[in-house]
């Protein structure tokens, strides 16, 4: 399986690029919600075990866990980010496929 080399990702991105290289719009997002995703992203930044941080991020007291009620207009982007981390830090720990 091929491993990718794990790379930082900016805290507060305005706009993020997943790995599909699809550009998520995070600028128009108030304080709140831009600082539990950078909470997230600090956690990931960290280097985590794969399943660490897939446990971490669909904890019901994790950073982005209040947004994604399914009502909030964020939660689709939050949800979408998460699972681009999850994915990044699996390929750089050889746990998925890219």
């Amino acid at each position: 399986m091929e491993v990718w080399t794990f790379e930082k990702v900016e805290e507060r991105p305005d706009v993020y690029v997943d790995l599909k290289g699809q550009e998520i719009d995070m600028s128009g997002d108030t304080a709140e919600v831009r600082d539990d995703l950078a909470e997230l992203i600090r956690f990931y930044n960290d280097h985590p075990p794969y399943t660490q941080f897939k446990t971490f991020w669909h904890a019901f007291d994790s950073p982005i866990s209040v947004h994604l009620d399914g009502q909030s207009p964020c939660a689709s982007r939050l949800f979408a980010i998460a699972k681009d981390l999850e994915k990044r830090i699996g390929i750089s720990q050889g746990r998925v496929r890219p």
